[in-house]
């Protein structure tokens, strides 16, 4: 996937601030808060993110639990899921725990089980995908009623 999805991202986002980054320090934004992995966003404020970009390194669905109450009503969530990267060849050499893999149907599954709406696809190569879904503004009656608990 590269650098591909970074494209998409700034389309995004172009007028979101706060802007929320987890795992990519290669995306620059104005403005935009940084953390080096999905753990530290458990330190982070509540609500307060027009944006979010999480390069996937965790598992989908805790993470997501995570992020989704950072987000503003309104604000738009942006999945970068890589596969065959060099790094999870290197991270299996040292003996630490491979990235989990994802499929397009499952992120945008995972996205629509925390109440995010509209996934759709913004970027896509061989390495990867980048999927994109939105805080809803209004909570529906359905989502209130289909709400997954948390794991």
């Amino acid at each position: 996937m590269g650098l591909a999805w970074h494209a998409a991202a700034r389309e995004l986002f172009e007028s979101s601030e706060p802007l929320l980054v987890v795992s990519a320090r290669s995306f620059a934004h104005p403005g935009a808060t940084h953390l080096e992995d999905i753990a530290a966003a458990r330190a982070t404020a509540h609500g307060s993110y027009r944006g979010i970009v999480w390069r996937v390194r965790a598992a989908l669905e805790p993470g997501l639990a995570l992020l989704k109450p950072l987000l503003l009503p309104g604000a738009a969530l942006l999945l970068v899921v890589e596969g065959g990267r060099p790094e999870a060849l290197l991270r299996s050499l040292l003996g630490r725990p491979a990235w989990p893999s994802c499929e397009l149907e499952d992120a945008c599954e995972a996205l629509l089980l925390k109440g995010l709406s509209e996934p759709r696809l913004v970027a896509a190569s061989k390495a990867g995908f980048a999927a994109a879904a939105n805080n809803p503004t209004q909570r529906s009656t359905l989502d209130a009623f289909f709400e997954q608990p948390p794991h």
